[in-house]
């Protein structure tokens, strides 16, 4: 009995050394980013299609970051777009390049509700930017004032319009060996209309992706 409790001993070693070993060599390690670390503001046109863009101050609901923890983000860009005949748009990019074993990049859900927003509307939608993009269509309100807005994550080479679908792409990422980096691309504008806003953003975000190069278009969309 000694000897077979000793062989079945030197047998659970053998498989947990096997099994240590994989775990070594399985670490992730930090996919290609598709964000090269140029500026995100030389990423992005600041004009196209008759909209001129601009940093200046404006209301507009910025990703929440833990202030214990820093920014989530490793780039973030704000900005404003104008163009004669049409209502403003908020824009706001942000990219982490390693989404760890949790969500880096918060979903408007969250960040709005924390600036004081209720949101009162929400639906998938699919944009044809390049390549097919599932993105979110949202409303949310503040004391009388009424945002309309349209966004999407990326994570890696793939789309999340869900923090579960997000987690599984990270967690799926992780079972490869790799890390994959996150992007969050908002667009808002102010008013009461839905549909209409969602026709404005949607032709918004065709032409700006459209007048992007091929950096800003592999960071947003292409994968």
């Amino acid at each position: 009995m000694s000897s077979a409790i000793n062989r079945r001993h030197m047998l659970m070693g053998g498989l947990l050394t096997v099994g240590a070993g994989v775990g070594f060599w399985r670490q992730p390690v930090a996919a290609r980013p598709l964000w090269t670390q140029k500026p995100l503001a030389q990423l992005a046109p600041n004009r196209f299609a008759g909209w001129a863009g601009s940093t200046e101050e404006a209301e507009m609901v910025l990703p929440s970051s833990d202030e214990r923890e820093g920014s989530p983000y490793d780039a973030q860009l704000a900005r404003i777009y104008r163009r004669p005949g049409a209502h403003d748009v908020l824009m706001v990019v942000a990219v982490t390049q390693r989404q760890s074993g949790s969500l880096r990049v918060h979903q408007p859900e969250v960040c709005y509700p924390a600036a004081g927003y209720r949101i009162t509307a929400m639906r998938e939608v699919m944009l044809d930017l390049e390549r097919r993009v599932a993105a979110r269509f949202l409303t949310a309100e503040c004391e009388g004032r009424i945002e309309q807005i349209l966004y999407w994550i990326r994570i890696g080479a793939e789309f999340a319009t869900s923090a579960s679908r997000a987690q599984w792409l990270i967690m799926q990422g992780a079972l490869e060996g790799t890390i994959p980096d996150g992007m969050l691309a908002r667009f808002s504008v102010v008013g009461a209309d839905p549909d209409m806003a969602l026709t404005q953003l949607m032709q918004f975000t065709t032409e700006m992706v459209g007048a992007a190069g091929p950096a800003g278009r592999s960071l947003l969309v292409m994968g």
